[in-house]
């Protein structure tokens, strides 16, 4: 006995065809994305906790 099967909508095709372009380009968009956010964020974070008060001077008495 076959069992029937359902035909495949138009809709679902279409939506394969959308699909399969973005998780090629998914990688495109994430590492450039992910590298500003290490320049933008990461790097002065980590910086600031390494170098805490490298330029950092006492505040002047007297003065005001």
């Amino acid at each position: 006995m076959r069992l029937w099967k359902r035909k495949r909508d138009n809709a679902a095709l279409n939506s394969i065809l959308i699909r399969r372009p973005i998780q090629r380009y998914f990688w495109l968009f994430l590492l450039p994305t992910f590298a500003a956010f290490c320049v933008g964020f990461l790097t002065p974070s980590v910086r600031d906790c390494f170098y805490p008060s490298v330029n950092s001077r006492p505040p002047a008495s007297g003065r005001g």
